[in-house]
């Protein structure tokens, strides 16, 4: 679960990244 927590953080940090996460997640 700590993995999922980092990705959404460096996800807002990065607002191209964001658009991954959200697809990942």
């Amino acid at each position: 679960m700590a993995k999922l927590k980092y990705l959404v953080i460096h996800c807002t940090a990065t607002p191209e990244g964001r658009e991954v996460s959200s697809a990942d997640i």
